[in-house]
């Protein structure tokens, strides 16, 4: 059984728009198996009751799918090609990334500052979620998950729609101490947790 500890981190990153952190996040809350539900309700900070059934049935559909795809039958190769596509979509053409891992940021338009914890070489969100969202950046460019201040979610912003933030403030965000060993000099130093969407 996964680390109870890693509960709270787990629950922050379930509303992730990435695609390929809430399979590993869904994936590793599975491995609370029945306990999950349990060890969810002893958490310091219970989380609400519709989060927890949210939570609860999105994993039981996420062991399904595992079961479903375990299960031996007829090779597909187109939906084996485009799941891989989903996964890792082509770095060809994509800019540099700007930001690195510890640096802190502020948005652009919604103006909240936040420190990046990972990036993608593109986006890597669903197309729902990427057709929600109101400015639609380049797709074709970094995206960071960044961990906002003075808040608990993480959100998912295109290079374009970041600016450094120079303040050199600490941010406040229960996340920061599971992703970073320290804050010197108006940055974090990353720990060597890897973020959901880089494990394999």
């Amino acid at each position: 059984m996964p680390d109870i500890t890693q509960l709270p981190a787990l629950i922050c990153l379930y509303d992730d728009p990435s695609e390929s952190v809430r399979r590993e996040v869904l994936g590793t809350l599975a491995g609370f198996g029945a306990e999950l539900e349990a060890s969810l309700n002893k958490l310091p900070e219970k989380p609400e009751a519709s989060k927890i059934a949210s939570v609860l049935d999105a994993v039981s559909r996420h062991v399904q799918s595992q079961r479903a795809k375990d299960t031996p039958s007829l090779p597909t190769t187109e939906s084996a090609t485009l799941d891989e596509d989903a996964v890792s979509p082509e770095d060809a053409g994509s800019p540099a990334p700007r930001y690195e891992e510890g640096q802190l940021v502020r948005h652009r338009r919604y103006g909240y500052r936040g420190v990046v914890v990972a990036f993608d070489r593109n986006c890597h969100a669903a197309d729902d979620w990427y057709k929600s969202n109101r400015t639609r950046p380049e797709r074709n460019q970094p995206w960071y998950h960044v961990l906002v201040d003075g808040a608990h979610h993480v959100t998912y912003a295109a290079q374009t729609s970041l600016l450094p933030d120079e303040s050199m403030q600490a941010v406040g965000h229960p996340l920061v101490p599971f992703f970073f060993k320290n804050f010197k000099d108006g940055c974090y130093q990353r720990n060597d947790r890897a973020w959901p969407a880089l494990e394999s």
